[in-house]
């Protein structure tokens, strides 16, 4: 197994079907299709159920799904740390931010956080997308920080 067959059935699970997945990564689909089937062999149990409106995940399928994007982020983030220490990049912040959070939360946010992460060499990625009260994309290592939408005012 490589690592190759986890991405490609993470961004499967992820798309809902081999073509958006196949499309995301780059490649035509009977090749998706293929690494799947592999995949599958690899394991010893199926781990798609797929349907006419596209691919569901199987029991297991999700448990694979769960550990597949742990191994990716711990060698995702072993290769970031082993090029910041080589001097290649900057260590990387990956904040989450809801879509339409309004402008004066946003601009005191992102304020502070520059000013904080010039300080200290690291680059901020801002990922506009919906969070979920569980904190998924933090969870799934996805995401390091996130700014919810409701926030309350700092007591006096």
């Amino acid at each position: 197994m490589s690592l190759r067959h986890l991405r490609y059935f993470v961004a499967l699970a992820e798309a809902g079907s081999f073509t958006r997945a196949a499309d995301q990564l780059f490649v035509a689909q009977p090749t998706q299709s293929q690494q799947m089937r592999r995949l599958e062999e690899l394991v010893g149990t199926r781990l798609l159920q797929r349907r006419r409106d596209g691919v569901r995940l199987t029991t297991a399928g999700t448990v694979l799904l769960e550990e597949s994007r742990n191994v990716l982020s711990l060698v995702d983030h072993g290769i970031s740390h082993t090029r910041q220490v080589a001097g290649l990049e900057r260590q990387r912040l990956r904040v989450v931010v809801p879509p339409r959070l309004p402008d004066s939360l946003m601009t005191g946010t992102a304020s502070a956080l520059w000013s904080a992460t010039a300080a200290a060499d690291v680059e901020i990625v801002w990922m506009e997308t919906p969070l979920d009260a569980e904190f998924s994309l933090i969870r799934q290592r996805r995401a390091d920080a996130a700014c919810p939408r409701q926030m309350s005012a700092p007591s006096p």
